[in-house]
């Protein structure tokens, strides 16, 4: 379908749905995966003993880490799941 739409109005929504994606309402395919190929690309050093993390173990949204909700640590929906 996109192939048939004149090239103003593809630009046009491609601008828009980057706009959108930078204030978090929707989001492209490169911004979506941002965080993901910062984590995966991403190191620092543990500052107590000097050793390269790759991670700290977190949930991250937008390249920040997050705080989990109460259902995420609830263990016995884990067990259920």
């Amino acid at each position: 379908m996109r192939e048939n739409l004149p090239a103003a109005i593809t630009d046009g929504l491609d601008t828009l749905f980057t706009k959108t994606g930078d204030l978090g309402l929707f989001k492209t395919v490169e911004q979506g995966a941002t965080t993901s190929v910062w984590l995966a690309s991403s190191g620092y050093k543990n500052r107590e003993d000097d050793l390269f993390v790759g991670t700290n173990v977190q949930y991250y949204d937008n390249c920040k880490p997050q705080s989990l909700s109460s259902f995420a640590k609830d263990e016995y929906a884990a067990q259920r799941l």
